[in-house]
């Protein structure tokens, strides 16, 4: 604390990697576990490893090397360490999913192998329960979780935790108190993001604030959850946000607005850019297409190896069935979408001829460069 006793504790080219996550001290405040990344370049967090140092002898022990980008390690009270990784060996293509270690790198034991979700992060509730947050369908859902493997939802009665889109998606946006309160920020469809409270993981959420109340009370569209069949039997959903005062008995303009990633996903959450093209009469379609983060491990992984053509049949599928609710303008159908999304779109305008017009951003059109 004096600061004249420094002491580097890792060198050459490896070194922490705060990309996929924070160091924590061990509770005895002796070592440190960290995510070690090989070298500099930006994708060798692909490479990556969780590593354990101790202070005094800067002996390392190696806990993890195996393929998935270890993230997010933590101490339990009993000194186990809980960390993520992508369960299929693909960051990103496979979903996330929690394992335990002890500071051996001994006895390694995937314990969310139940909650078939991407599970990224965690934050400790109890000496052995913590609380994990992941999309969920066209949600974000919280569950208490055990080392020993089991997981209870939350009931958060329709208000959607914000997760970020980041790697670290969780500690950002929740916490936990001494006796088991837990703050988080949230939205719903209709409210934009506020702070809240629960007394405890039984109580109903508490909103707190009021920072985006004027926003809240503007003249908004109704959202609701949309399901499908893909044409490969996978099931599918996405989020339609109507124009206000929308009628079924009226023609409108459709607009398809694709997320990013692929591994990101739409919920019901607030969605400023939505509301907005909804108050200029558009219906807003946003598919959660293979790839998408949200419905588990074989939906997420689908998109390898296959980066249009099945995320387009999803798209179209889903589609299809908005037109035959009857409301749909079919000579005024937009599609656009930013990164993957700007990928799809002009994957989409070059594959089928629904388009009254396209609008890309930051899209991927040559492969070769």
């Amino acid at each position: 604390s004096e600061g004249n006793n420094e002491n580097q504790l890792t060198k050459g080219e490896s070194g922490f990697s705060n990309l996929l996550g924070n160091f924590e001290w061990s509770p005895d405040c002796k070592e440190i576990v960290f995510v070690q990344q090989p070298k500099p370049h930006s994708s060798e967090f692909l490479n990556s490893s969780l590593q354990l140092i101790n202070i005094e002898t800067e002996e390392i022990t190696l806990l993890d090397d195996g393929i998935g980008a270890p993230a997010e390690p933590s101490f339990s009270k009993n000194g186990s360490i809980l960390y993520s990784k992508a369960i299929g060996g693909k960051p990103g293509f496979n979903a996330y999913g929690l394992f335990v270690v002890n500071k051996k790198g001994e006895n390694i034991k995937f314990i969310s192998k139940n909650l078939d979700r991407n599970i990224v992060d965690h934050i400790w509730v109890s000496n052995n329960e913590f609380l994990v947050a992941a999309p969920d369908g066209t949600n974000v859902s919280l569950w208490r979780g055990t080392l020993s493997g089991t997981f209870e939802k939350l009931e958060t009665n329709n208000v959607i935790p914000s997760i970020g889109r980041t790697v670290k998606p969780l500690l950002n946006h929740l916490d936990v108190g001494p006796s088991g309160e837990i703050t988080f920020i949230g939205a719903t469809s209709q409210e934009a993001s506020e702070l809240y409270f629960m007394e405890d993981s039984q109580s109903p959420p508490e909103k707190i604030t009021s920072f985006n109340e004027s926003l809240s009370k503007l003249n908004l569209g109704k959202v609701e959850s949309i399901d499908w069949k893909s044409e490969d039997g996978f099931d599918a959903d996405g989020v339609i946000t109507y124009p206000p005062g929308f009628s079924m008995d009226k023609k409108y303009p459709l607009v398809l607005y694709i997320h990013g990633g692929p591994m990101g996903f739409s919920s019901q959450s607030f969605n400023f850019f939505a509301q907005a093209l909804a108050a200029e009469g558009w219906v807003v379609f946003e598919p959660n297409y293979r790839g998408s983060n949200n419905l588990g491990n074989a939906y997420q992984s689908a998109v390898i190896n296959d980066a249009g053509e099945g995320p387009g049949k999803d798209v179209m599928a889903g589609i299809d069935k908005i037109k035959k609710m009857g409301f749909v303008d079919e000579d005024k159908i937009a599609v656009s979408g930013w990164s993957y999304g700007g990928f799809m779109t002009v994957w989409l305008t070059s594959h089928y001829q629904d388009w009254k017009v396209a609008v890309a951003g930051a899209a991927v059109t040559d492969w070769f460069d």
